[in-house]
């Protein structure tokens, strides 16, 4: 039960977060994405160098939370820049698409992380089974996001 609400928090915090800075989930989404990219290569680097500073955790591992602070730290620092959804309705299903990919790319770090038994267990299966769908339709709708997203374009003196 413990891995179901670790979840659950984990994906209504990022969601929450999301909500209140206003920022279209296109472009965090792709932040998320290369948050994950330098993960999967500088999380084995990186970690030695976080415990030599005198960091040292055994559940989780200190390798989970250095993969999962590099994978969403592109997107924080979007939230402080960059398009605004200012539709209620916009601001809450980007938040959910931000919060659902952030969460399901945190999800292998988080596995390792967290004790999975029980209905956790049953969750775990599921979301393992439909990862990759989940991802790809998360991608898909943040590329149509960032392609519906309008830039106000100012003409120069001459009307160029």
């Amino acid at each position: 039960m413990s891995y179901i609400l670790v979840f659950i928090a984990m994906a209504a915090l990022l969601f929450g977060l999301s909500f209140i800075v206003k920022r279209r989930f296109g472009v965090l989404v792709l932040a998320l994405l290369a948050g994950s990219l330098l993960a999967n290569l500088w999380t084995e680097t990186l970690t030695p160098l976080v415990a030599s500073t005198g960091i040292v955790t055994i559940r989780p591992p200190l390798s989970s939370l250095v993969a999962l602070t590099v994978t969403l730290a592109p997107a924080f620092v979007l939230f402080l820049g960059g398009p605004v959804a200012n539709r209620k309705h916009e601001r809450l299903l980007g938040s959910l698409v931000f919060a659902v990919v952030a969460t399901m790319l945190s999800f292998n770090w988080l596995n390792d992380a967290l004790v999975i038994e029980g209905a956790g267990q049953v969750l775990h299966d599921f979301l393992t089974q439909y990862q990759a769908l989940i991802l790809t339709a998360g991608v898909i709708a943040a590329i149509f996001d960032v392609l519906m997203t309008h830039t106000v374009r100012h003409q120069g003196k001459a009307g160029h």
